[in-house]
């Protein structure tokens, strides 16, 4: 009878998960898996035919661990400020987990194509509100890209322990520049 397998796919994924929150994406590679499993490399490259095979799982991951986040994220009353508000807040407290998403090779957006980003939620959220009636869905895309730039900007920055600024300066600026994008 062959060994029972002790180490599997989803501990290998979990093993993973933990070193790209604690210490970054630069430092998950098969040894420090290993070790930390207190294995060798083979289960993991039986598991996974490479190290890249094992990202690409451990970014959907990311990615569902980030919605999760920014979708019960809630600061203020209005919806659509919370997303902007969790986005910031994910890249403050998970910077390791935010970087893996947003600040490496593995972005690959491009606004010159429809289907780069999802905005649909966002602009159904913005066809609700007052201030946003008067504007067209071209528009209201538009705006959409615009603040998720200045968003995505201002959480790149309060990531740096150097940047001293408040919850509530926050929400006075991404609420200001929404409404200079809605003129």
């Amino acid at each position: 009878m062959p060994p029972k397998i002790l180490v599997n796919r989803e501990n290998i994924k979990e093993e993973a998960f933990k070193i790209i929150k604690t210490s970054g994406i630069e430092n998950l590679t098969a040894r420090n898996i290993a070790k930390n499993l207190k294995c060798s490399t083979q289960p993991i490259y039986r598991a996974y035919e490479n190290m890249d095979a094992l990202k690409k799982e451990l970014f959907t991951d990311i990615r569902q661990y980030f919605l999760k986040y920014i979708n019960s994220y809630e600061k203020v009353e209005n919806k659509f400020l919370n997303k902007g508000l969790g986005y910031i807040d994910f890249a403050k407290n998970e910077p390791n987990l935010f970087k893996a998403l947003y600040l490496t090779e593995n972005l690959d957006i491009d606004f010159n194509k429809e289907d780069t980003i999802d905005l649909s939620e966002g602009i159904d959220q913005m066809k609700n509100m007052t201030i946003f009636s008067h504007l067209s869905e071209t528009e209201l895309k538009d705006i959409m890209i615009k603040l998720w730039i200045f968003t995505h900007g201002l959480a790149t920055m309060v990531m740096s322990p150097s940047l001293n600024i408040t919850d509530e300066k926050i929400i006075e600026m991404l609420t200001e520049v929404l409404i200079k994008l809605c003129k």
